[in-house]
């Protein structure tokens, strides 16, 4: 079973067995899910790499950046899908669309709300949200910065 099976769930079964079920198989959290809160773990649980394989079908657009979009600060450093640092701010600075990487059809809300905190204007049909400074990168020397591994760092990998 994929992660994305956790959506096409059997009749009279509940998603969160099937969520359950995967995470028994992967060893691991699968997106987020609402667990029972208790001191020692959280409400909530974010996953982060989470690949475009995986992604689902989204019938929402989201309005906040993913737990591991590539624009948030606490993103895994490096975590591009095969991009560089240095593509991912071309396309933001032009205005190309860019999709999710983890709702298939929808378009990426890290990208929509850097480019806000870095006032490049588009035209719908891109999606545009408010500026949020805070979680997401505000400037392409920020995001440069994070992503970019240094010599020093790739020599402890």
């Amino acid at each position: 079973m994929k992660p994305s099976d956790a959506l096409a769930y059997e009749a009279g079964k509940d998603v969160f067995d099937v969520i359950d079920e995967i995470v028994e198989e992967y060893g691991g959290a699968v997106r987020g899910r609402k667990t029972d809160p208790s001191p020692e773990q959280p409400a909530f649980t974010a996953r982060k790499g989470i690949t475009s394989e995986e992604a689902v079908v989204g019938k929402v657009q989201h309005t906040k950046a993913c737990s591991d979009c590539p624009w948030r600060r606490d993103s895994l450093k490096g975590w591009l899908g095969g991009h560089s640092p240095e593509e991912f701010v071309h396309i933001a600075h032009s205005d190309t669309r860019y999709d999710c990487h983890t709702l298939k059809g929808q378009q990426c809300a890290g990208m929509a709300i850097y480019r806000r905190n870095t006032c490049k204007r588009v035209d719908p049909p891109l999606l545009t949200l408010p500026a949020d400074h805070e979680h997401v990168f505000s400037n392409r020397r920020e995001f440069l910065g994070h992503h970019e591994l240094k010599v020093s760092e790739r020599a402890n990998e």
